[in-house]
């Protein structure tokens, strides 16, 4: 597992999207898109001030804030928090928590 702290993710220049293949965890404010890969495992506590992309074999567990849209593109997405954006649902399991919330759907 890896915990990596938001002060590790820095804006410098163009900003690419943070790519997860392996389990992590993120508490505190992420300022960057993120795109869970094929074997890859986010755990949001936290709130990701952009977008949150899950790709086929990834995974995503959102218990924090994703203020931008989540999108499933044939991974497993899981929303026990808030999506302030869109929810949209290309492929894969999107599964919802009883107090989730999202902004439009």
């Amino acid at each position: 597992m890896v915990v990596i702290h938001p002060s590790e993710v820095k804006n410098q220049g163009v900003i690419e999207p943070l790519e997860i293949t392996k389990e992590a965890n993120f508490a505190g404010v992420v300022d960057r898109d993120i795109v869970v890969r094929d074997g890859g495992t986010l755990y949001l506590f936290g709130t990701l001030s952009k977008d949150l992309a899950v790709q086929p074999g990834g995974k995503a567990i959102v218990f924090g804030t994703v203020m931008g849209d989540a999108w499933n593109w044939g991974g497993d997405l899981e929303i026990y928090g808030t999506v302030q954006g869109r929810l949209i649902r290309q492929a894969g399991k999107t599964q919802m928590g009883r107090y989730s919330r999202v902004g439009h759907q």
